[in-house]
């Protein structure tokens, strides 16, 4: 408000004076006097037949006298008349920023980077810096601020750019190119980075929650959406209840379609092929579904989503596998249809899966079955055997085999204590009522799969009988019973291991085989014994190729052979940090040994919604807008107007102006009102006498 302050001391003083002018008189000897407290001198009434103006030029001057005072406060200036050297406008750094992961690859969104990109480069100012830096999981720099390039540089450089297969980590990149802008820092740049993306759902942006956004540094996002709404196709993990894959059928919140076919296929003469009926999906935009398709009987390289009007993600590389047979034995009186018995849960709880078939072998306890242990993994021993088929069993364990040996009594316990481990007591055990599960090491592979908060709950497990043992030895207690006592303890004999379940899952027992802990109990076995889920390995783009198979000699060489056709040749080390660059079918040779890999997308990619901006000012980025043509001349042609009013100051002019007329008009006015009081009396008297 201090600009205003001669305004108003003008004004009043133009006020002021006419009013102290009028309060003081002069009278016939020159001595000043005040007026009456009425501000009014005593005069005759006068009669007037009609009204007249009288002294209009008083009026004009009191006129003029406003005029000037309303014409000061507009602060007027010459504009054709000033030479005007106007200050330059602050200038900026900028960094562009520019995306180029995998969902950059929407129909039509890349297009519209680079003109974005075109148009902010021919928009900046020539004073202003620019730079040129591109991300995906890493970021590079293309042009710098230090190099010595005009923006053709820049522009020659923008056109050589593609996007990637690679996933989007814009945290990261925001750091360090806020980071870059505050190295060199200078008073006359102002830093700017200007991010040019698709700001997809899937972008990480875990490394802004672990750092601060530094001071001054603004960001300006110009956001590029696809020209149309998408679906995408995403492979889960198998699932031991299910004999298919499972897969993830996303739906944007902007598609236009609703019906889409899943169906596998394989490639022929470079065409992909579709083996199978497709099965019909219905998913609504903004939703999602997932779907469980069966296997064929043909090889197949994929599976493939149809009626997308974006072919961005719809193929899931799977490479051909081949069921693979897993012998399974179980020594014991019981009958597969019992109940009652532990054989009839067996049998129900080991599934097959695509890669895996179950060959479930049954013996009874005193048949001839100790020659073909060789032919079995895994062996379930649910009683107690003769005893010159202990040693058969210890020698199979000891070259590697893996036993499931399950204490239906005190006897079984002790014979095969007797075997393995003399210094066992085995004792029955006492429940008063019944007995929970209440120490499991999830760390253990059996229970690894369920070292999760939502399954983690074993406290509906309840065990009414169980064989108490004491003075373990080297044994690892892997579960533990509510009361203290060993519920299952592993051993290891040689190449093999063993274990030891203090009860069983038969209903007199307890209620383990009714949960829905007995089939992952079941399938952590199989895992823990080395008997594998037989699908092929997948990953996803910038990851190293996986293998089943053990390389045992590092000096081999291994050759790969990517999905152009490409062959390439590694070392070992080369080989487990080389990153996949591009989905696909990967070909891995070693010696005679031969896998196919199947690479796919980043999950984070196929999450193609657009993320809201606000999460990034949550995070503490400072957000900007970007100033456009109109807004930036209208700011420099404001700077002129004031530069020029502030040199010529015409206001104070056109106010002294106004001031020296209000006292010509008041100096008027009193030599006016002293010629009336002289002439006044004589006119009316001779008024009267005429």
């Amino acid at each position: 408000m201090g600009f205003l302050a001669p305004w108003f001391a003008a004004a009043f003083a133009a006020l002021a004076v006419p009013v102290l002018l009028h309060l003081v008189r002069r009278t016939p000897r020159g001595q000043v006097r005040f007026s009456s407290l009425m501000f009014l001198s005593p005069s005759p009434p006068r009669l007037t037949r009609r009204s007249r103006l009288e002294h209009w030029w008083l009026l004009l001057l009191r006129l003029v006298a406003l005029s000037l005072i309303a014409v000061a406060f507009t602060r007027p200036f010459w504009r054709e008349r000033a030479e005007v050297v106007s200050e330059p406008t602050a200038a900026h750094r900028v960094l562009l920023l520019l995306d180029t992961s995998a969902s950059m690859r929407r129909e039509g969104v890349w297009e519209e980077a680079l003109r974005q990109a075109r148009q902010l480069l021919d928009s900046l100012p020539a004073h202003d810096q620019a730079a040129l830096w591109t991300f995906d999981k890493t970021v590079r720099p293309v042009v710098d601020f230090d190099a010595a390039a005009g923006r053709d540089v820049l522009r020659a450089e923008l056109e050589q750019l593609r996007p990637t297969w690679q996933n989007t980590d814009l945290g990261t990149a925001l750091l360090e190119a806020a980071e870059r802008l505050t190295v060199d820092e200078s008073p006359y740049y102002q830093p700017r980075i200007v991010l040019i993306s698709d700001l997809q759902e899937g972008c990480r942006l875990e490394s802004l929650r672990s750092a601060s956004w530094p001071h001054g540094v603004q960001l300006v996002l110009r956001r590029v959406a696809p020209r149309s709404g998408q679906a995408s196709l995403q492979l889960l993990p198998p699932d031991s209840q299910q004999k298919g894959f499972r897969f993830r059928i996303r739906n944007d919140r902007a598609s236009q379609q609703e019906v889409f076919r899943l169906s596998w296929f394989r490639r022929q003469d470079g065409q992909r092929l579709t083996v199978g009926t497709p099965q019909s999906v219905y998913v609504p935009p903004g939703q999602s579904r997932i779907v469980t398709l069966a296997l064929p009987d043909s090889p197949v390289e994929g599976a493939e989503l149809h009626g997308d009007t974006d072919p961005f993600a719809d193929v899931v590389y799977i490479a051909p596998i081949a069921q693979r047979t897993v012998p399974v034995l179980f020594i014991g009186n019981d009958n597969d249809g019992d109940p009652n018995g532990l054989l009839f849960y067996v049998v129900r709880g080991l599934v097959e899966t695509p890669g895996r078939r179950i060959q479930l072998d049954h013996q009874n306890l005193d048949q001839a079955w100790q020659e073909s242990l060789h032919n079995y993994r895994l062996v379930v021993l649910g009683g107690s055997p003769p005893a010159e088929s202990w040693k058969a069993i210890a020698d199979w364990v000891e070259q590697g085999g893996a036993l499931l040996m399950v204490c239906r009594t005190v006897a079984d316990a002790q014979a095969w204590a007797g075997q393995f481990l003399p210094d066992l007591d085995v004792a029955e055990g006492s429940v008063a009522d019944y007995l929970l599960w209440s120490d499991v090491d999830f760390s253990h592979p059996i229970f690894a799969p369920l070292d999760d908060p939502r399954y983690r709950d074993f406290t509906k497990i309840r065990f009414w009988k169980y064989r108490r043992l004491q003075r373990t030895g080297e044994g690892q207690v892997v579960v533990r019973f509510d009361n203290g006592d060993p519920a299952l303890l592993e051993y290891r004999h040689g190449e093999g291991r063993m274990l030891l379940l203090a009860s069983s899952w038969q209903p007199s027992d307890s209620q383990w085989a009714v949960s829905t802990k007995w089939v992952p109990f079941l399938e952590g076995c199989l895992e823990w014994c080395g008997i594998r889920l037989g699908a092929s390995p997948v990953t996803s783009v910038g990851m190293p190729l996986p293998v089943t198979w053990s390389i045992d000699d590092p000096r081999e060489r291994i050759v790969v052979q990517t999905p152009g056709d490409e062959t390439l040749t590694y070392s070992l080390n080369d080989f487990l940090q080389e990153e996949t660059t591009v989905p696909g079918l990967y070909r891995v040779r070693y010696r005679d040994q031969e896998q196919l890999v199947g690479v796919n997308l980043d999950a984070g990619e196929i999450r193609t919604d657009a993320v809201d901006p606000t999460v990034l000012e949550q995070l503490g980025v400072q957000l900007g807008s970007e100033p456009d043509a109109m807004r930036q001349e209208s700011a420099r042609r404001q700077a002129r107007d004031q530069e020029l009013e502030k040199r010529q100051r015409l206001w104070q002019w056109l106010l002294a102006s106004a001031v020296a007329v209000l006292f010509l008009e008041t100096w008027l006015a009193g030599r006016l009102m002293r010629n009336a009081g002289k002439s006044g009396p004589h006119d009316s008297t001779r008024s009267d006498n005429g």
